[in-house]
Order: structure tokens, then C-alpha cells, then sequence
């Protein structure tokens, strides 16, 4: 049984920080889980584990606040891709809650999220873009380097009227022309999926309600005429 909730990262390792303060009960490492940690948070009555992670900061018995770095996201254990799996339940029992329904209210009623996103000097990125590697190259639209998925990034530097965007704060990345980041009814994202066996384009899309046409343009690093995926893909699922 899949107790929690799983969210992808766009293929980064993102940091993992604790909900609020708390205490860490855990660190452990398996074949399914990979590396995972459980942590109980008093005031909400509430314990969390994160599972797959790639590095672990913390020990067990250690307190931590919504500022302690846990470790980061990774694909350890029987895992697909990069991703956080994060179960939750009520504190010192085995009844697992969803995350998904449970409505969290710190002290200033704003919830951090549990995957932090770059919180100072960022840009976010709407649809998925071609990345470069100069900025003359961006706005020229040459040499294409990489795909920039869709996400929240650290803006590493500027010019030329392009913007370099890293998920590693001081770190160089890849350049983008902001002018092709805009957000249509198609290539909105609501969601990232993670590709499983068995998996198809036309499967996918079916699933989720959308057109197919409407999924290969939310994401062209599947290239055509074959639109291959493979196991472990994080896809774009635009809205409807």
C-alpha cells in the first residue's frame, strides 16, 4: 500500500526543510524507502517521514525549525526518478493521514512548503524552455543546451535581455529569453508526472483528460515523430 503522497522536482534535488519546530525520530535506510526520515511535530500532533532522499542532514534526537535543512530529494530505494514521498500520520500511531487533505496553519497562518523553492532572487519559469548556453545564444535562438522545465528558479545572472536561471543558488545555469515564457490556456502546468511502465503519450493524456496534441506541447524535450519516454520522465500536465 502507497502511504503518502509523492511529489516530483523536475528531475533536481531540491532541499528538504522541516515543517516547523520539531523533533527528528529517525534516520533509516532500506531497499524500498531508500534514505528516509521521520520527524514529529508537537503542536500539530502530527509525525512526517520523507523517503528516496539522496542526503540526510540530521540525526536522530536532533530538534529542528522550519529553517533546518533535513537533506534533499533524490531517487534512493525503489524509485523511478527524482522525487520526495512524504507520508504522514498522527503522532506515535499508525494511522496515516493524507497529505494532500490536511489544511496546515503555522503561527503567522502561512504554510512553507516541505520542498523549498529558491526564496530570494528568483524568476519562474511558466512553460518549459530551450536553455542555452550564452545569452546571445538564447535570444538568438541557437544552440540549444538543455530544457528548462517549468518551476521556480535562482536568477544566476542577466543580460543581453536574457536570463540565466540555476536550481543551485551561485551557480551558473542555463540562459533563457524571457520573452518566450508566457503561459497560454495550452501550455499552462498544473502538474508533474511522473512517467511509470507501461506508460504512453497517448495513455498519459488520456488519463489526465487532455489532448494529446496538448501534452507534446507542454513538453518538447519528447521529440518527434517517435515521442519516446521512458521509465522515470517527469512530464508537464497542462490544463485542460
Amino acid at each position: 500500500m502507497h502511504k503518502g503522497a509523492d511529489y516530483g522536482t523536475g528531475g533536481q534535488k531540491w532541499p528538504l526543510y522541516a515543517l516547523e519546530s520539531g523533533t527528528i525520530l529517525s534516520v533509516n535506510k532500506d531497499a524500498a524507502a531508500g534514505n528516509y526520515v521521520w520527524a514529529r511535530y508537537p503542536r500539530l500532533g502530527i509525525d512526517l517521514v520523507c523517503m528516496h532522499m539522496d542526503s540526510v542532514n540530521v540525526g536522530a534526537g536532533q530538534a529542528v525549525t522550519k529553517d533546518t535543512v533535513i537533506g534533499n530529494t533524490g531517487t534512493t530505494g525503489n524509485s523511478t526518478g527524482v522525487h520526495l514521498h512524504l507520508g504522514m500520520r498522527k503522532s506515535g500511531t499508525d494511522t496515516y493521514l493524507d497529505p494532500h487533505a490536511y489544511e496546515y496553519t503555522d503561527a503567522t497562518t502561512a504554510a512553507p512548503p516541505t520542498v523549498a523553492p529558491p526564496a530570494n532572487g528568483s524568476y519562474i519559469v511558466g512553460v518549459s524552455l530551450p536553455g542555452h548556453m550564452s545569452a546571445a545564444d538564447a535570444i538568438a535562438g541557437r544552440n540549444r543546451k538543455v530544457t528548462v522545465a517549468p518551476g521556480t528558479y535562482y536568477v544566476y545572472n542577466r543580460a543581453s535581455g536574457a536570463v540565466n536561471v540555476t536550481k543551485r543558488a551561485g551557480a551558473p545555469g542555463a540562459w533563457i529569453n524571457p520573452e518566450k515564457n508566457t503561459v497560454t490556456a495550452s501550455t499552462a502546468v498544473v502538474m508533474k508526472y511522473t512517467v511509470k511502465s507501461g506508460d504512453t503519450m497517448t495513455g498519459i493524456a488520456r488519463r489526465f483528460g487532455i489532448s494529446l496534441d496538448k501534452l507534446k506541447a507542454a513538453n518538447p524535450q519528447v521529440k518527434a515523430p517517435q515521442y519516446m519516454i521512458r521509465i522515470g520522465d517527469i512530464l508537464s500536465i497542462p490544463a485542460k
